[in-house]
């Protein structure tokens, strides 16, 4: 971003490069940049090629955001697991009511932390139209499964009473998150409002945390189903990311995994949910966004799967995976009316 000024739509660069854009070319050249500092313009000119393009600037803008507001405690302890992080665009009005994006980071739930947010995330704040919110939540060392979903429970709950503080509105929040992040996702849209699965960390909000729908982003859902195609892990081993998820290996525990299934879960009242996942993921198969895609339909519910041909374990976001997963966004907000059909889109193998 050049200076501190926030563009009105994601996809626009910002409002100073528009300024010295003299010629409206979507270029910065020549005079063009002889006000912007030597060390910025090196910064900006990712392809070091004496220009600055639109492209540019607004990859700048997404990687210069940074929270508003760090490491809130939502649990009212001192734990830094259990905290979370507000992004929001500058000079928003005061009484402004945005709905609110929550970031869930992945890392096999034994890995990872706030700070690790997508790219898509900081583009939903940059827009204007949406304020965001990172948390982090007890990894599978500190404690064992569903010590993860209530204290994402918790983090929704805190949000909830405290949106007013922050421009969000209470009653519009969607969660969107990575691999483990997207198998909470998963599990906060088809536990939404069941107060048997919310937990008793924290006192804030009321008795149940509720979303209008969430964004996984090729998250596991059938544990005992993944050693079901070509993976470069064992995922019934005594020593998986599943197994010590749930404390033991999975396969001889399967009523323990059932409680981390969102598939168990599945009501035809559940909120929409976007799944986005690549065919050569090998981490975690593409037929785990398969199976919970087809037991949503199959109970009448709300589900979009967005294909990746030959997408890997992420690493191919590109601008029209971006503004699909924007797109269902803007669905979930009302701003589109019709459930967005699924589709099939090009990516890129990661190492």
């Amino acid at each position: 971003m050049l200076g501190v000024a926030v563009p009105t739509i994601a996809q626009s660069p910002s409002a100073e490069f528009r300024r010295l854009d003299t010629n409206m070319d979507g270029r910065l050249t020549g005079a063009e940049l002889q006000s912007i500092p030597l060390q910025l313009k090196k910064q900006l000119d990712r392809n070091d090629d004496g220009e600055i393009s639109s492209a540019e600037d607004i990859q700048h803008q997404v990687q210069s955001l940074s929270p508003s507001k760090q490491n809130v405690n939502y649990a009212e302890n001192t734990n830094p697991r259990q905290t979370l992080d507000i992004w929001s665009a500058n000079n928003l009005k005061p009484r402004t009511r945005l709905p609110i994006v929550v970031w869930i980071h992945g890392g096999a739930w034994r890995s990872g932390n706030k700070r690790q947010v997508h790219e898509t995330f900081k583009r939903f704040v940059l827009t204007r139209r949406y304020v965001g919110v990172s948390i982090n939540y007890r990894l599978s060392q500190e404690a064992r499964w569903p010590a993860q979903l209530h204290d994402c429970k918790a983090a929704i709950r805190w949000i909830q009473a405290n949106a007013i503080t922050f421009n969000g509105d209470a009653k519009r929040v969607i969660v969107m998150g990575s691999s483990a992040g997207g198998h909470l996702v998963s599990m906060l849209t088809t536990t939404t409002g069941d107060r048997s699965s919310e937990g008793t960390v924290g006192s804030e909000g009321g008795d149940k945390a509720t979303v209008i729908g969430g964004i996984n982003l090729y998250g596991p859902t059938d544990f005992l189903r993944m050693n079901d195609f070509p993976s470069i892990i064992d995922h019934d081993a005594p020593n998986s990311p599943e197994s010590q998820l749930i404390g033991a290996p999975i396969q001889s525990r399967p009523e323990l995994v059932n409680l981390a299934n969102p598939i168990k879960f599945v009501d035809v009242t559940d909120p929409p949910l976007l799944l986005v996942h690549g065919t050569d993921d090998k981490l975690v198969c593409f037929n785990q966004s398969e199976l919970l895609h087809h037991a949503i339909r199959a109970a009448g519910g709300r589900s979009t799967l967005l294909t990746i041909s030959k997408g890997g374990h992420g690493g191919f976001i590109t601008p029209k995976i971006t503004s699909s997963i924007m797109s269902f966004g803007d669905y979930l907000i009302g701003e589109k009316k019709k459930l967005p059909v699924d589709s099939t889109l090009p990516g890129k193998r990661t190492p």
